[in-house]
Parts: C-alpha cells; sequence; structure tokens
C-alpha cells in the first residue's frame, strides 16, 4: 500500500524539521532556560524535561569548587568548574544554578574563562556560548566565579546538567549528565585581631581594583599613604569590601585596614 503525502502534510513536516533545526541552532548558544536540574527548575534538564528527551544520567563530580571545607565567606569569590569527560560527543552545553534552600537564586554568577565560553542568564544562571560548545575527544569544561551571597543565607546548593550531542543538527541521541553539591556557609568567629593571618588585601601588584577581605567582622577603615607617609585615600569599609585604586599614581603604597581595636598595615604596588 502506498502513502501518499499531500503537499500540506508535506508543508507539515518541513515546518516541524526546521522548527526542530532551529532550536538545536539556538541552543548552540546557550540554554534556553530551566534545565539546569536544579530545585528551582523543577529537576528539569535537557534530557528530562527539555527538548532533546532520553532522560538524564547522575555523573558525580562534575561540580567541583576552591571553597573550603569549613564552608563559604559571603561576599567572598570562588572558583567553579563544570568539567568532565563523556566518552563520546562533539558538542557540549550546559546549565548551572545557584540555589539557596528555597530554591531561588543565591549569590551571584560569572563568566571566568577569557575566551567567553560562558555567559549569564537573566535569572542568574550559566550556561555555555557559541564559542564555548566545544570539547575535545568527549571532554567538556566550563569555569565560573561565582561571589557567594549575604550572611544568613546557609547551605547553597549548585546544580548543573551538561548535553552532551552528537552535533546530527537533530535533538535525537544525545545524552544528558547531570550533578549536585551542597556548600555550606561558614560559622563566623569573632577576632579581635588584624594580622597577615586573618586579612588579606588582593590582587598585589593592583591595577585598578584592591579587594579586602578580614576574618574580623570589625574592621571599618583603610588608610592609603603614599611613601613620603602622606594619606591618599581614606575611606569606611566592611570585613569584605573593595576600593577603587585606579586614580592613583604608579608606585609604592602602604595600606591599612582599621577596627576600633586593632589595624594591619601592608605594603602594595600600584601597577
Amino acid at each position: 500500500m502506498k502513502t501518499k503525502i499531500t503537499l500540506g502534510t508535506f508543508a507539515i513536516l518541513l515546518a516541524l524539521f526546521f522548527s526542530s533545526y532551529n532550536d538545536v541552532i539556538a541552543n548552540a548558544g546557550g540554554s534556553p532556560g530551566g534545565r539546569s536540574s536544579s530545585g528551582g527548575d523543577s529537576g528539569s534538564s535537557c534530557g528530562q524535561g527539555g527538548c532533546h528527551g532520553g532522560g538524564h544520567t547522575i555523573q558525580n563530580g562534575i561540580i567541583t569548587t576552591n571553597i573550603p571545607t569549613s564552608g563559604y565567606t559571603p561576599g567572598m569569590t570562588y572558583r567553579i568548574n563544570v568539567a568532565g569527560t563523556s566518552g563520546s560527543g562533539t558538542k557540549f552545553g550546559f546549565e548551572f544554578a545557584a540555589e539557596n534552600t528555597s530554591n531561588a537564586t543565591a549569590g551571584t554568577l560569572a563568566a571566568a574563562s577569557a575566551g567567553s565560553r560562558e555567559q549569564i542568564r537573566s535569572n542568574g544562571h550559566a550556561t555555555h556560548t557559541s564559542t564555548g560548545n566545544s570539547g575535545v575527544s568527549g571532554n567538556f569544561g566550563w569555569q565560573l566565579d561565582w561571589t557567594a551571597p549575604v550572611s544568613g543565607t546557609g547551605n547553597v546548593r549548585f546544580s548543573s546538567a551538561v548535553l552532551v550531542a552528537n552535533n546530527n543538527g537533530m535533538n535525537s541521541g544525545d545524552a544528558t549528565l547531570i550533578d549536585s553539591t551542597i556548600v555550606s556557609e561558614a560559622t563566623t568567629t569573632f577576632i579581635s585581631e588584624l594580622n597577615e593571618n586573618n586579612t588579606k588585601l588582593y590582587p598585589n601588584p593592583v591595577e585598578n581594583n584592591l579587594n579586602i577581605f578580614s576574618e574580623n567582622s570589625k574592621i571599618n577603615r583603610v588608610l592609603i599613604f603614599n611613601v613620603e607617609g602622606k594619606i591618599v585615600l581614606d575611606a569606611a569599609i566592611n570585613s569584605v569590601d573593595q576600593i577603587d585604586v585606579s586614580n592613583l599614581i604608579k608606585g609604592v603604597y602602604f595600606v591599612t585596614v582599621k577596627s576600633d581595636e586593632a589595624q594591619f598595615t601592608q605594603r602594595i604596588l600600584k601597577m
């Protein structure tokens, strides 16, 4: 029996093909959103609840960070890696979410790699770019910088879904890997002293912005002196802060951070 394909049926099939093809092309430049497998995304990924289908597989260790085992410090920036191997695939994509216990976005994500392989969506999730959807011999990888949320946020869950695509121009035949991990907030203990062990000024040398991080939550002031002992900057600060030094001329300076009970001075080089 021969099946007769009418012009109308052919038009519908053609429309479905191009719709699927256009979805693949569009998603090559980033996830459409809601596919990180996080609680806020109701566990949906590219493969489960997404357009690629086929479900998803848990692969532990895709998400790694430099957050200490003692937990994150509010306001500090940490490096997050979303990386692994699939054994197959020539094109890759991902979506990553950092969420609090209420499944709301926690902290701030930023692209870390110089090649702009990553981008941040309007909902605060991270995803790939059109230049960041490739891998080598089944290996994929992206880097993000995460600035931890305000004090009292508590546990934060990192979730990511990685699409392993066969690059056939269609949504079929692809695989999805997911991973998640929970990071806790560091317990704050009162520290009265200020020294090189509990207070950091970086980067050094510095060009534009000097970051200040202290375990002493009571620091409230920063003074910068030139080599002649003249104050060139005097500002109120918090224990985790950043100050603009771009207007200072190149040279050696001495930075003093103070609380009402103590102070700490460090030599820096302005580039």
